[in-house]
């Protein structure tokens, strides 16, 4: 697997996109949420999924909270990292950090009735 989140992202895309087929607003979330996962964990010097510890992705999901995004938005971009890793254990287990697969997701509010 590639030395960078970039590049693991893009393989990642491209095998949803070519094996998966997935559907063009699923492969839009994914591209999108893991781009910006990928802006936070550069702004901390973290370029490399294997640098990426369980307390960067607490740190970005509580940016993404002070940010106003609502928990349902924070699910889903907490699924595409989570997806992300799990691709990427699957192919290079020494790079996968499986912690990262099994972080908490914040509780989403019921709508009242």
């Amino acid at each position: 697997m590639s030395d960078s989140l970039a590049a693991a992202c893009d393989i990642f895309l491209s095998y949803q996109r070519d094996v998966r087929q997935v559907s063009h607003h699923t492969l839009a979330g994914y591209g999108r949420d893991i781009r910006r996962f990928i802006v936070f964990c550069a702004a901390t010097n973290t370029q490399e999924p294997a640098a990426v510890r369980e307390a960067d992705v607490r740190n970005w999901v509580a940016q993404l909270h002070r940010q106003g995004l609502s928990p349902t938005s924070i699910q889903r971009a907490l699924s595409s990292i989570r997806s992300l890793y799990r691709f990427i254990s699957e192919r290079d287990a020494s790079v996968g950090n499986l912690s990262l697969i099994h972080i908490s997701e914040p509780t989403r509010q019921e709508a009242i009735s």
